[in-house]
């Protein structure tokens, strides 16, 4: 399959998002946890989860979280897909986010080469994606790497210039403001 038909199918049938979700869900959180590599997924499975990258923000989202902070659960990830507005799933993401950029919980980079490998394999699958794109700007940024958060900032933006996070990215390299190291 296509990145383009797993999108659209993604798109009209909610009970096959939330099973290709899960079944993702679970490869991440094996390949993060180094349990599983990226490379064993098959084609289909990859191209299926770009989609669900490039067509559910949460799933951007919890990839990233579960990236940064590698206390995050299965059933945290799985509250921050289905249900991204309850507020666990709002406070689990602010504390991530906020624990990694004050410092508090720098990355880590074991976790983060997997999740880089991740995307490698996904990038590799599908070719480059706004959302890949810049969660990988926002892993290089919170790893503390300006060179690779601009490079794939620069990528993103220019296959989506209205990308969120590559912008808030930007606005980030653009006013130097870095996780601090305190």
């Amino acid at each position: 399959t296509s990145l383009q038909d797993d999108v659209k199918q993604l798109s009209q049938d909610p009970q096959l998002m939330l099973t290709a979700g899960r079944q993702a869900l679970d490869s991440i959180m094996r390949i993060l946890d180094g349990t599983h590599q990226p490379e064993a997924i098959g084609h289909d499975r990859l191209t299926r989860m770009a989609a669900l990258i490039e067509t559910s923000l949460p799933h951007r989202d919890a990839l990233l979280v579960a990236a940064i902070n590698p206390d995050t659960t299965r059933d945290d990830l799985t509250t921050i897909t289905e249900q991204p507005h309850d507020p666990a799933a709002v406070k689990l993401i602010f504390t991530s986010l906020t624990t990694c950029f004050e410092g508090r919980t720098p990355v880590n980079q074991e976790r983060a080469d997997r999740a880089y490998n991740l995307f490698d394999q996904l990038t590799a699958a599908v070719g480059p994606t706004p959302h890949l794109s810049a969660s990988r700007a926002y892993l290089a940024w919170a790893a503390r790497d300006p060179d690779q958060a601009s490079s794939y900032m620069v990528q993103a933006l220019t296959l989506d210039r209205t990308n969120n996070l590559a912008a808030l990215i930007a606005l980030a390299l653009s006013k130097n403001i870095n996780p601090t190291d305190d």
